[in-house]
C-alpha cells in the first residue's frame, strides 16, 4: 500500500537541490525523534553529548506532539524544539488531536530545509518518514538506526546506519549515531537524567507532606500499567505487593499512572495505600520520584522516569529486552523468568497478547519480587 510519506518522498526528490547555508552561519542539525517518553529520555544524553561536542551547531529537535511538553525540559540541550507528528498508529495512538495534515508537514519539511542541514540524524529505525525527511533536507550526512542504508535516498546525501542492538542500552545506541560527525560514544554519557530545578523538588516535598509521607520511612512506587498490556504484571499481584509492603509496615506505598489506566486495571478495587494515579504532572511526577525509596513496575515510561529522576527501580519484564531497556546501575534491578512467544508484537499498542494467561509476565511470582526488596527495605 502507498502511503502518506511514500508519496512526499517522490515529490521531494524531484526538489532542487536547497540553496546553501550563509557564509559563515554555523552548522544546522535535524535530530529526529518521534517516539513516547522512554524515546525522548533516551535521547537526551546524546543531545547533551553534541550540544558540548559542538556548541556552535544549530540543533532542531523533532519530537511528537505526545512528547513535546517532557522534550522542552531538555530544552538547554538543543536551539529548537518542533513537533512532527509521524501519522502512525503505533505514536498517535488513535488520538485525532495529535495528528497533523499532510500539508502542514510538507510546509514545516520546506521550512527546514531552508536551514540546509548538515546533519540529519533519526534515533528510530529506519522509516518512511524519516527517508523523507532525508530527502526533503538534503544533509551532507544522514545517521540512522537500522540494518542497512534504507533505498531511494538523494545520492547528495551520506548515510551512516548503526546496527540495531538489542542486548546494547538503548542511550547508548543513540549516542553512537554522533560518530559520523566525530563524536564518540563514552558509556559515562549514557546516563538518563532530568533536570530538577530547586522550585521543583520544594513543589514536590510539599505534596508529600500535604499527603502525609513520613520522609524517615520507605515511600514505595507502583507503576502498575504501561503502553502495552502485555507488557503488564497481572494486576492482583501489584495488590497483593502493596499488601504485603503495608502489612508489615515495611514501606509506605503509592500508585502511579493514569486515572483511566487504574480504571481498567483495578475497576471496583480500591488501592491500598496512596491513589496518585492521574494526579501528577509529569515534572511533578519525577521530582516526587527522586524522594522516593524504590518504584516497582512493568517496562513502561515511569520506569525512564524514574531512573532519570535518580529513583532506585525494581523493573518486571516479560516481551522486552531489558539488555536494552531496563535502567542500569547498581541502585536498579530487574526481573525476566520467560521470553517473548513468537509472532509477539509487543511493539503495537493495538495487538493482543498471543496467550491468554500472558505467560511471559504471570511467570514472575510475588515471593520473587518479595526476595528482590531485600536490597531496599529493611
Amino acid at each position: 500500500m502507498i502511503g502518506r510519506y511514500h508519496i512526499l518522498d517522490a515529490l521531494a526528490r524531484r526538489l532542487p537541490a536547497p540553496p546553501p547555508p550563509s557564509p559563515g552561519a554555523p552548522p544546522n542539525a535535524v535530530v529526529f525523534t518521534p517516539g513516547h517518553l522512554g524515546d525522548i529520555l533516551h535521547t537526551a544524553p546524546m543531545l547533551r553529548a553534541l550540544r558540548e561536542a559542538r556548541p556552535d551547531w544549530h540543533t532542531t529537535w523533532l519530537v511528537g506532539p505526545w512528547s513535546l511538553a517532557l522534550a522542552k525540559h531538555f530544552a538547554g540541550c538543543v536551539s529548537e524544539i518542533v513537533p512532527f507528528a509521524p501519522d502512525h498508529l503505533s505514536y498517535h495512538r488513535g488520538q485525532s488531536r495529535l495528528r497533523q495534515s499532510a500539508a502542514a508537514q510538507w510546509r514545516l519539511g520546506l521550512r527546514l530545509r531552508r536551514l540546509a542541514p548538515a546533519a540529519f540524524v533519526s534515533t528510530a529505525n529506519e522509516s518512511p518518514e524519516a527517508r523523507w525527511l532525508a530527502n526533503m533536507l538534503r544533509p551532507a550526512i544522514w545517521s540512522g538506526m537500522g540494518d542497512r542504508p534504507p533505498p531511494r535516498v538523494h545520492p547528495s546525501v551520506q548515510t551512516h546506519f548503526t546496527p540495531y542492538a538489542k542486548d546494547v542500552p538503548e542511550s547508548l545506541s543513540k549516542l553512537a549515531l554522533l560518530r559520523p560527525f566525530g563524536i564518540e560514544p563514552e558509556p559515562d554519557r549514557a546516563a538518563l537524567f532530568f533536570p530538577l530545578p530547586p522550585d521543583l523538588l520544594r513543589a514536590a516535598d510539599a505534596f508529600l507532606a500535604a499527603e502525609a509521607i513520613d520522609p524517615a520511612r520507605p515511600l514505595v512506587l507502583l507503576s502498575p500499567g504501561s503502553g502495552w498490556p502485555g507488557k503488564n504484571w497481572p494486576a492482583d499481584r501489584y495488590l497483593a505487593l502493596a499488601d504485603a509492603l503495608l502489612s508489615a509496615n515495611r514501606a509506605q506505598v503509592a500508585w502511579l499512572g493514569t486515572a483511566a489506566e487504574a480504571s481498567a486495571l483495578f475497576p471496583s478495587t480500591p488501592l491500598p495505600g496512596k491513589n496518585w494515579t492521574g494526579r501528577l504532572a509529569l515534572d511533578l511526577l519525577a521530582a516526587v520520584m527522586s524522594r522516593a525509596t524504590l518504584w516497582i513496575g512493568n517496562d513502561s515510561g515511569p520506569m525512564h522516569l524514574a531512573a532519570a529522576a535518580g529513583c532506585p527501580t525494581l523493573s518486571l519484564w516479560g516481551p522486552t529486552e531489558p539488555a536494552k531497556w531496563a535502567p542500569s546501575g547498581p541502585t536498579h534491578r530487574h526481573i525476566r523468568l520467560h521470553t517473548r512467544c513468537p509472532g509477539c508484537e509487543y511493539w503495537n499498542p493495538a495487538a493482543r497478547c498471543l496467550r491468554p494467561t500472558h505467560e511471559c509476565m504471570e511467570a514472575i511470582p510475588l515471593p520473587a519480587v518479595l526476595s528482590a526488596l531485600a536490597p531496599y527495605l529493611p
